[in-house]
């Protein structure tokens, strides 16, 4: 399995903002996209195994920079 994720900032302000932010974003994007998710946990629950992970933020002239994980993993067995 591979995702591509927005995540959620690690640092305290941005964390809280994009808590704050996503019920917006929700209802402006219409495709259910949350910028605020901590997929591993989510995965790892469903019995995925992580095999790999790339951390990066996505920069933008007009925007912050979005917290994205590329993730690999598969189910055992």
């Amino acid at each position: 399995m591979r995702a591509l994720e927005h995540v959620k900032s690690e640092g305290g302000i941005a964390g809280l903002l994009m808590d704050a932010a996503n019920p917006l974003w929700l209802r402006l994007n219409g495709q259910g996209c949350n910028w605020n998710r901590r997929p591993l946990a989510q995965f790892e629950a469903a019995g995925f195994r992580v095999d790999d992970l790339q951390t990066f933020q996505r920069f933008d002239t007009l925007m912050p920079a979005f917290p994205m994980r590329r993730i690999r993993a598969h189910k055992p067995g």
